[in-house]
């Protein structure tokens, strides 16, 4: 190889790096997401035959009735996958008593004795949409209730729909839980 086209070569490698190292990198990307709190008014319980009371006597939610809400936490801090699978909220109940959710006693029409249970109502975000963003629609599976009779713990929930977005303009439709009620035959 002559001398000229070596030149020539290192010449090229040389701007090649230069040009590698001046490029500039690209701003890190970060949240946008609208997590201001925001109160959801009420709810109906849609299991006519079911009456939820706080176990201090502070609010009573009657079977097929609207009510309005009784309590609210903010419990968007830590969106771990603890509310996003049954198996994770079923342990998850100190951490909702933790956070303020209210022991309770579940009674059933025909059913004489009441079942025990842990109810937290989440406060919606900004960035929420959707019905259960707007109102709690408590209905508790049939199932559900008779597996808390047969001695296991059983949860219910509704999720909310919020939308994740991100300072590139990228976006994801996400869940998180609106309210969620523990229950068993013995206390919790």
């Amino acid at each position: 190889m002559n001398n000229s086209v070596f030149k020539q070569i290192t010449i090229v490698a040389l701007f090649s790096i230069l040009a590698l190292g001046s490029a500039s990198t690209p701003p890190p990307t970060y949240s946008t997401t609208n997590y201001q709190a925001l109160d959801i008014s009420g709810g109906v319980l849609a299991n006519k035959d079911i009456k939820i009371v706080a176990e201090d006597g502070s609010f009573t939610l009657e079977g097929g009735k609207r009510f309005s809400t009784p309590f609210s936490i903010y419990d968007w801090n830590d969106q771990s996958d603890a509310f996003t699978a049954e198996s994770k909220m079923l342990d998850n109940f100190p951490n909702a008593l933790r956070s303020g959710a209210k022991r309770v006693y579940i009674y059933q029409d025909g059913v004489t004795q009441p079942l025990h249970g842990v109810l937290v109502f989440n406060q919606a975000i900004q960035a929420a949409f959707g019905p259960a963003a707007r109102s709690y629609m408590v209905n508790i599976p049939v199932p559900k209730l008779q597996a808390a009779r047969d001695g296991v713990t059983a949860v219910a929930w509704e999720y909310m729909e919020w939308k994740s977005s991100w300072s590139n303009g990228s976006s994801k439709d996400k869940k998180w839980y609106s309210w969620a009620l523990w229950m068993s035959a013995y206390p919790l």
